[in-house]
């Protein structure tokens, strides 16, 4: 089976893509084929284009696709990058697919993605799953967020996270859904392109399994005391980890990390890339900790001298 995977992303995430790809051709079975998509910026360089081509195998082709600027002036913060938005548009970049597989480059395969692309969208424009970290902080943090209270006042239960993806790019051409993300994008959402998608594709969304996005709340103890997800759905064996919040190649010590090293030292080439770019960051983090911290004594000292 042939299966379409998209991933958007600009150079800075270069490598990070190169591992998630890598990932997706290492679990590939024999008679699985995939059709990779990077939608990408036109800071990528012949370097980085290179070494992710180099993945490719009998189970695994890339293609590049160079994005329109339709989002250069959209919203971005909290390191999100007009990339983010790429999947806004891929109706449009990849008009001969008609359902497509997206992933953000911050996941990590860890199995055949054939039964994921198998499952029915019917006339779902999206098909995701439910975003555990949205309910968990619902009325404590996004309540008090004024167009939550118009836009999201019943989402506890239905908002998904867009990390990982079905996409019926068949019906957002059909629906034209995309000319309202456009006009959508026009205004500051705190969760970006994933707030656009949650707002338009209400009543249209198929809900799936959380093996599929396993992220870290989903994955921690105590994920079974939220009404979301059924205790049998959370001890099915992760298909896709997600990394959410630090990323693991930034926070090698986290509990969540270890999959995404392991992986890296068993299974690529990059792990003492990885390791002497983590350590030289890991360096430097503490050298400005204790920089603050002598930053606070001698503050208190001076007030205290007041």
């Amino acid at each position: 089976m042939e299966i379409p995977v998209v991933f958007c992303f600009d150079n800075n995430f270069a490598l990070p893509a190169y591992v998630t790809i890598k990932s997706l051709a290492f679990y590939a079975k024999d008679q699985t084929r995939y059709m990779v998509y990077c939608v990408v910026n036109k800071d990528l360089t012949d370097k980085n284009k290179k070494h992710l081509l180099s993945l490719s195998n009998k189970n695994l082709e890339i293609r590049f696709i160079l994005a329109k600027n339709t989002f250069e002036n959209a919203h971005q913060h909290r390191g999100i990058t007009e990339s983010s938005y790429y999947r806004l548009m891929l109706h449009d970049l990849i008009p001969n697919e008609n359902k497509i597989i997206y992933l953000d480059v911050d996941v990590l395969i860890n199995e055949d993605l054939t039964q994921l692309f198998s499952i029915d969208i019917g006339e779902n424009i999206i098909g995701g799953i439910k975003n555990l970290y949205i309910h968990q902080v619902f009325e404590k943090h996004l309540m008090n967020i004024p167009y939550w209270k118009e836009k999201f006042q019943n989402a506890k239960y239905t908002y998904i996270n867009a990390g990982v993806l079905l996409m019926n790019l068949e019906q957002i051409r059909s629906t034209e859904i995309w000319r309202e993300w456009i006009d959508l994008a026009k205004h500051k959402w705190e969760y970006h392109d994933q707030d656009i998608m949650n707002i338009s594709c209400i009543n249209k969304i198929l809900y799936l399994p959380p093996k599929y996005n396993a992220t870290y709340p989903i994955r921690a103890k105590g994920a079974d005391l939220w009404d979301l997800f059924s205790s049998e759905e959370l001890i099915e064996k992760p298909v896709i980890f997600h990394f959410t919040a630090s990323k693991p190649w930034d926070s090698k010590y986290m509990d969540q990390s270890k999959v995404w090293w392991d992986f890296v030292k068993n299974h690529t080439t990059e792990y003492k890339y990885y390791l002497k770019r983590y350590n030289k960051l890991d360096t430097i983090n503490k050298k400005m900790q204790r920089f603050t911290l002598i930053g606070k004594r001698i503050f208190t000292k001076l007030i205290r001298s007041l």
